[in-house]
């Protein structure tokens, strides 16, 4: 397979198709799992999975900041966090939910209101697949 044929997280901005390539596999998939951040890329996909219904198949992550998997970058996550916040609601009008250090998987009914969430526990990914199992009530 040539590198241009490949697709997956962290890659679409590598092609210069990356936004048609991210909205079919938007369409296509079963599943979507997204970090939000107020970055511009982000929060186009944001819009995108708003724009096609995709909210109720899409798992939304706060990445937990008291975890071994944690952020490490220069300003703190909580930060980072309150930014995407601000970004979503500018964006495309809907609320994250408050920052917790634990993390959060959650989930957003069509109208975009939150039906579900969780405390991520990464130490298993048996008990993390059944997290998300869990989330979505189909």
């Amino acid at each position: 397979m040539r590198s241009a044929d490949r697709f997956g997280p962290a890659v679409g901005g590598f092609f210069e198709d990356w936004r048609e390539k991210v909205g079919k596999a938007i369409e296509s998939s079963s599943r979507i799992f997204i970090i939000p951040s107020a970055n511009p890329g982000t929060l186009w996909e944001i819009g995108e999975i708003k724009r096609l219904g995709a909210f109720g198949k899409t798992v939304f992550i706060l990445p937990p900041s008291d975890h071994l998997i944690t952020y490490h970058g220069q300003v703190p996550y909580e930060d980072k966090w309150r930014a995407a916040a601000e970004a979503c609601f500018a964006t495309h009008q809907f609320k994250l939910p408050h920052f917790r250090a634990a993390g959060l998987l959650f989930i957003y009914n069509h109208a975009g209101k939150i039906v579900g969430h969780a405390t991520p526990k990464f130490r298993s990914p048996r008990k993390l697949a059944a997290q998300i199992r869990d989330l979505f009530p189909y």
